[in-house]
């Protein structure tokens, strides 16, 4: 599923894009003047106080690349019983 902000842009554009959020992120935490993300109607300012909002655009953008790597993120975690078998595999 791809996510509904980074799902349009390609590989590339992508792998770009977290570069560009990495750097923000690190100038906004460090106390840094304030970064601003704009697009889709938007413009938004980060400091260190509302860094937070730009972490989540981060890891939007980064489950996006690992999804498409195929990389598992989210769902059940595996569970093996020592004595009733493996719960995925059966018995």
């Amino acid at each position: 599923m791809s996510s509904i902000l980074y799902g349009h842009l390609t590989d590339d554009e992508l792998a770009a894009k977290i570069v560009e959020l990495s750097a923000k992120y690190e100038t906004a935490i460090s106390g840094g003047v304030a970064t601003v993300v704009a697009g889709q109607g938007r413009r938004i300012e980060y400091t260190r106080a509302n860094a937070d909002g730009l972490k989540g655009l981060l890891t939007d953008a980064t489950r996006e690349r690992d999804g498409r790597a195929g990389a598992q993120i989210g769902g059940a975690l595996p569970i093996t019983f020592p004595y009733g078998g493996d719960f995925y595999n059966g018995f």
